[in-house]
């Protein structure tokens, strides 16, 4: 197979066209490059980017710094970095919290040698799913108590088994739980990152589409159990 590297995007390609055409039809050019040029493209990528080495505009990894020693070493303490910088430069921390919701990651209290990383929210979070050095880090998630948040769940264990649910049990559901509901359907598949306990509560929310959000979860909450970690 004919291998290089990712060198151009879309609108600098020397080709007498505009960028907006290329864009517009990337579904008639993709089957005339495959018929012309088929050892020339990567066959095993389907995103039209990735399937004629062309860089595409990555994704964004939002992190902040909990750990007062890091931020006293880096410029920044809430930053956004490109995903391949983020998988290549590893930030020294023993522990990683990742928040499915914007404003808990904001406020997440300090703590010694953690970061922490915005998901973006949902199953985003599968863009986190090969930085090795993540692997050697002890990961808590924080997400939407309902069985999606218990599917992404999962879904982040099979990248990283150890990973740690943060007030996403059912103590803290019927503690606050008012009326929420989900609307969203989640198929009880491949949930082979939930234990027990966890897959029982999957299908008690699943039943009834029932939903706590984080935000209705009191700032003390987090803060206590961060400090008791």
């Amino acid at each position: 197979m004919y291998k290089r590297q990712n060198k151009y995007f879309i609108r600098e390609l020397p080709v007498n066209v505009h960028t907006k055409f290329i864009e517009q039809n990337k579904t008639i050019i993709g089957s005339l490059l495959n018929a012309l040029i088929p050892d020339k493209i990567n066959s095993s990528e389907k995103d039209f980017h990735s399937r004629h080495y062309l860089k595409n505009k990555e994704k964004l990894i939002r992190v902040r710094l909990l750990c007062p020693e890091l931020m006293s070493k880096y410029p920044y303490i809430d930053f956004s970095i490109p995903l391949s910088d983020f998988i290549r430069k590893e930030i020294p921390s023993e522990v990683i919290f990742i928040t499915e919701n914007e404003m808990n990651f904001l406020t997440l209290p300090p703590r010694k040698n953690a970061i922490a990383i915005w998901s973006g929210g949902g199953f985003q979070i599968s863009y986190l799913s090969d930085v090795g050095w993540m692997k050697q880090k002890q990961i808590y998630y924080w997400g939407d108590i309902d069985a999606a948040g218990l599917a992404i769940l999962s879904q982040l264990r099979s990248y990283y088994p150890n990973s740690i649910s943060l007030l996403m049990d059912k103590i803290t559901f019927d503690k606050y739980y008012q009326d929420g509901k989900s609307d969203k359907k989640i198929p009880a598949n491949n949930l082979k990152g939930l234990n027990e306990k966890e897959l029982e509560f999957f299908y008690y929310l699943k039943q009834e589409n029932l939903r706590l959000e984080q935000e209705k979860i009191p700032q003390k909450e987090i803060n206590d159990i961060m400090n008791d970690l």
